[in-house]
């Protein structure tokens, strides 16, 4: 989960990409919810993840995501 809350009313986009920077996913708010959003990586293979949070199109925050085997 990613909680924006503090950034709650504004534009924000959150982008994942894998390890060799190919682009998996993106979400795009254009009010950012009151509630932490929820990331589905279940489809997702075993490997490392990179979500990039920007907010009005200034990026704030990337974050690494490790993905074991079921």
């Amino acid at each position: 989960m990613v909680d924006l809350k503090a950034y709650r009313g504004q534009m924000a986009a959150l982008t994942i990409f894998n390890s060799f920077g190919q682009l998996m996913q993106t979400q795009s708010f254009s009010d950012i919810p009151n509630q932490a959003i929820t990331l589905h990586l279940s489809d997702y293979k075993a490997g490392f993840y990179y979500v990039t949070i920007k907010v009005e199109q200034r990026k704030i925050e990337t974050h690494k995501i490790i993905i074991t085997e079921k």
